[in-house]
């Protein structure tokens, strides 16, 4: 796998808004080498890493290079969420995981409940989306 040539500069939720989050979403167990979703999955939730880490990447041709890893309070998928399309990437763990799956319609009620959370998704999302576009 090649590296990334460079990376976006998460900001992870805090430990008091990922305690709020948790009522949200579905807890996943996941082991290295497991998937969340590739270029071929219609993502249609996001995921906010609990422990481990899981690892972005995608393909060029038949090259998988490295985009980053996620860690504890970072999340993933949202770009996909966002145009409702198949990724772009893949997210695959990189260590024994524990991932929280909150779903795209339950987000509807985090974004009105939780604004705080939410500007932190939204926010990471303008990021990524201007990276993904360089």
């Amino acid at each position: 796998m090649r590296a990334p040539q460079d990376t976006w500069k998460e900001q992870p939720l805090t430990p008091a808004q990922l305690e709020a989050l948790l009522p949200y979403g579905r807890e996943l167990e996941m082991q290295p080498g497991d998937y969340l979703f590739d270029e071929n999955s219609v993502v249609d939730s996001f995921y906010v890493l609990l422990a481990g880490e899981v690892e972005i990447s995608r393909l060029d041709g038949e090259e998988e290079i490295s985009i980053g890893t996620h860690r504890v309070r970072e999340f993933t998928g949202g770009l996909a969420v966002l145009t409702g399309r198949t990724s772009i990437h893949r997210a695959r763990a990189g260590a024994p995981s524990r991932v929280l799956e909150v779903d795209s319609e339950t987000f509807r009620h985090v974004a009105v409940e939780l604004p705080e959370v939410a500007d932190v998704f939204i926010s990471g999302l303008a990021r990524r989306m201007r990276y993904t576009q360089r």
